[in-house]
């Protein structure tokens, strides 16, 4: 689908218009175009029986795609596997030999496996491929092959063990004892959110193990590699969740009287999983109380790993593998409207003041803000320098709060990286999204995102360089779109087998309310607990604050991973 432009969308939505027409993008391969082969983006409307179709030209992007561009599809993923079944039919013996039968024709439980990679060329004049291969064993991609010439020793089954999600039990100690599950959360209740289609309403904000056995879930569709519509089902969830630790508290000890306060931290999650190959990417959006926004990105999965050597790249972390040093880096389109559409970029730069307080004494630093407002896109940029800490924030500087403030959000990173390559390295033609953290632009339709799919397989001559959005448009009081970077890097060790971990390189930002409010908004829930001591009748007493008693603690039953198998089943799956 594509969306439709935001004036149209936002004169139905907030001025009663029309509803915009409904459109889809079509992406076709043409070999054989009069000029030239080439990937045709195309918008087709109306769906799902368009009538007419028309050329989709942004801006800032090349006008025609060259058809090497485009992403591997399942014809081509056919060929390549008989081209390399005929490869084996010499190779086969020679690797069997040297590793453990394991063989890619007539392979019966021992089989090969192979996976492609990008990109598939440096510039769009190239269309070449490597194949990495690997025993397909359950968690393939921490078993690769290596077609070097060495000869080595059988490995038993017991080798391949460790990449597996099977539970180890039979080894010392083996918990939690007695197999006892972990505590759940319940609704006791009933929801407090609504479900209406696609609009989900929670607290008057509209904005299992995977997901809580009490989610709510949605199905995705899409159209792939054929004339059929794919639903993955179950593929969106949403919830409400504890998150177990307070939002506000203070212990007042040393008054009279004393008392205690609280607010429970609640938030409502929209969460999805995509799976690329090795790795599972978990988005979540997260929605608090106090109307702060944190978009997180948790990656698991299993490492892209090589042949062990001994050099300073990498740590061994299977029998035969060691994972690759790589950079998880995530880029956000976030498109605000604070209090309407005429918006700017505040600064706040936190620098230190030398004081004298007295004759003979060294200056002492007081930190004190320096505000200013971005006037064009190119002041509009954010590279984080620990040194000069900055607050970027999209305000609306005619809309004020009580306190006379700008009502605005901030961004807050939680994490991110520095790009550690040069600018003229081919990865920054298509990438160079990396070396701004913050980067404001004025709103465009034709500017809808920062790189492409076509842009992995000829990163060198991208469709899309990010840095041509930053041509100089004004940015006060304008409708402005930020753009947001975040990353980590990832050093593989020997916990990231089999999979890496939860605890581990998650990727975010957080939105937070920049004198938005006049106080914080969680106080116009009723989370609130008070606990005063009373020292006349010496009793603690503990505020009502006039929530609904529980009905009981048993839980809606949700989906449950047998109701899910079927989800599984896919013509996809089975690609190579």
């Amino acid at each position: 689908m594509l969306p439709p432009a935001k004036a149209d969308m936002l004169a139905h939505i907030d001025g009663g218009g029309p509803a915009p027409p409904r459109r889809a993008q079509a992406i076709m391969f043409l070999f054989n175009h009069t000029d030239g082969p080439q990937c045709l983006r195309a918008e087709v409307v109306p769906p799902p029986s368009p009538t007419y179709y028309k050329p989709i030209n942004y801006t800032k992007h090349t006008p025609h795609i060259h058809i090497h561009s485009r992403p591997g599809s399942t014809q081509e993923y056919n060929g390549v596997d008989a081209l390399l079944s005929e490869a084996f039919k010499v190779l086969d013996p020679i690797v069997a030999e040297v590793n453990g039968g394991y063989r890619f024709n007539d392979c019966e439980d021992k089989c090969l496996t192979w996976y492609d990679s990008s990109p598939r060329g440096m510039v769009r004049a190239e269309r070449k491929c490597w194949f990495a291969i690997q025993r397909k064993v359950e968690g393939l991609y921490l078993h690769p092959l290596g077609l070097e010439v060495r000869v080595r020793g059988g490995v038993t089954e017991e080798d391949y063990r460790f990449s597996t999600f099977n539970p180890r039990t039979d080894t010392e100690p083996h918990l939690p004892p007695g197999g006892r599950p972990g505590p759940r959360q319940y609704e006791p209740a009933g929801k407090r959110y609504d479900v209406n289609g696609k609009h989900v309403s929670w607290l008057l904000l509209v904005p299992g193990s995977d997901c809580p056995d009490t989610a709510t879930y949605f199905d995705f569709s899409h159209l792939w590699d054929g004339h059929e519509v794919q639903i993955n089902e179950n593929s969106v969830c949403v919830f409400e969740m504890d998150m177990g630790l307070p939002l506000r508290r203070h212990h007042q000890h040393h008054t009279r009287p004393k008392f205690a306060a609280s607010i429970k931290t609640y938030a409502l999650v929209v969460r999805s999983i995509s799976t690329v190959y090795n790795y599972d990417y978990q988005w979540d959006h997260v929605f608090y109380t106090d109307g702060t926004i944190e978009v997180k990105v948790q990656a698991f999965g299993y490492l892209q790993t090589v042949r062990y050597e001994v050099d300073p790249y990498s740590y061994k972390l299977s029998p035969d593998a060691a994972g690759t040093l790589h950079d998880h880096v995530v880029h956000w389109k976030v498109d605000l409207d604070i209090a309407g559409q005429s918006n700017s970029v505040m600064r706040s730069t936190i620098v230190v003041r030398t004081y004298v307080w007295d004759v003979g004494m060294k200056g002492i630093g007081g930190k004190r803000l320096v505000r200013s407002m971005a006037e064009t896109e190119h002041n509009a940029t954010l590279f984080i320098n620990p040194n000069t800490p900055t607050r970027m924030a999209v305000v609306n500087e005619d809309a004020l709060n009580a306190r006379g403030n700008p009502r605005g959000y901030c961004i807050d990173h939680k994490t991110f990286t520095y790009p550690l390559i040069p600018d003229d390295a081919w990865i920054m033609e298509t990438a160079n999204f990396m070396k701004y953290h913050v980067a404001v632009t004025a709103h465009k339709d034709d500017e809808p995102t920062s790189t492409t799919i076509f842009d992995q397989a000829t990163p060198k001559e991208p469709v899309v360089r990010f840095e041509d959005y930053i041509d100089g448009d004004s940015v006060r009081r304008q409708d402005v779109v930020a753009w947001v970077s975040a990353g980590t890097w990832h050093i593989p060790v020997a916990e990231d087998a089999p999979n890496t971990p939860s605890t581990a390189h998650a990727v975010g930002f957080v939105l937070r309310p920049f004198n938005y409010f006049d106080e914080d908004a969680a106080l116009h829930t009723r989370e609130v607990t008070i606990i005063r001591n009373d020292f006349e009748t010496m009793e603690a007493a503990v505020v009502d604050t006039g929530m609904m008693a529980p009905r009981d603690c048993v839980p809606h039953a949700g989906l449950t991973a047998h109701a899910a198998v079927d989800s599984f089943d896919s013509p996809t799956d089975d690609y190579k």
